[in-house]
């Protein structure tokens, strides 16, 4: 019962992962997010912990929180207060990366051998 939950979780994960990369595949979406880069935090942030990390990919994860960190928090004063705690959560997930991504390994790892 419980794998099979797991299973479930692991299906649903996976298919909302290529959902979002589809979503940004659609040039439209690719066009928004290029305007976007040098505004706003967010969207740099979300893909990385919602998708890259979920994928495991250590190198774009630290590319996308990089790209958040690099935002002039007071070139668009309606984005600073979002583009500040972004900021900050990307500091600290930059800092932790390796143990968070190595915790994570081991935890797929110890589901694995059950």
């Amino acid at each position: 019962m419980v794998e099979r939950n797991q299973q479930k979780l692991n299906n649903g994960i996976t298919r909302i992962v290529q959902k979002a990369r589809q979503n940004l595949a659609v040039p439209e979406r690719k066009f928004v997010l290029k305007m976007m880069t040098g505004m706003s935090a967010p969207p740099h942030f979300s893909l990385a912990t919602a998708v890259t990390f979920k994928k495991q990919n250590f190198a774009e994860f630290k590319e996308l929180l990089n790209k958040a960190l690099q935002i002039d928090p007071e070139a668009f004063p309606e984005n600073r207060l979002v583009n500040v705690l972004n900021q900050h959560k990307a500091l600290w997930l930059l800092e932790y990366a390796e143990d968070i991504f190595r915790k994570a390994e081991e935890n797929t790892t110890d589901i694995e051998e059950e």
